[in-house]
């Protein structure tokens, strides 16, 4: 997904994005040239970053059910 797209999709300026972003250049996301306009950049999740998402993922769905048997 290009960053603009995600921008647009997130509802925010560009360039906010761009700063909130800085801290998954640690390996989780890759910045390439677009691939449908190399004068846009595009963000992937690395294996790294794909992992970290499984494993949030998973820690948010228990935390979800735990939170359902609490309300109960």
């Amino acid at each position: 997904m290009t960053i603009n797209a995600l921008a647009n999709e997130l509802l925010m300026d560009r360039t906010t994005l761009g700063r909130n972003i800085l801290p998954l250049h640690d390996g989780l996301i890759a910045v390439v040239k677009g691939s449908a306009d190399r004068r846009s950049k595009e963000l992937r999740l690395t294996d790294a970053g794909l992992a970290r998402l499984r494993q949030a993922s998973k820690g948010w769905t228990e935390a979800q059910t735990f939170r359902e048997g609490v309300r109960r």
